[in-house]
């Protein structure tokens, strides 16, 4: 279990870089249209 949760901390380390960086990360499918409307002001 320790090494899983080494590995989700690093990811969400890896997504919260990106995000700082101005990309859009989702977390579902659901979130596509969310994120687009968002970024491309549709």
């Amino acid at each position: 279990m320790g090494a899983a949760k080494v590995l989700l901390t690093a990811v969400i380390s890896k997504v919260a870089a990106l995000e700082a960086d101005g990309v859009k990360a989702i977390r579902s499918l659901a979130d596509i249209g969310v994120a687009l409307k968002e970024k491309a002001g549709w």
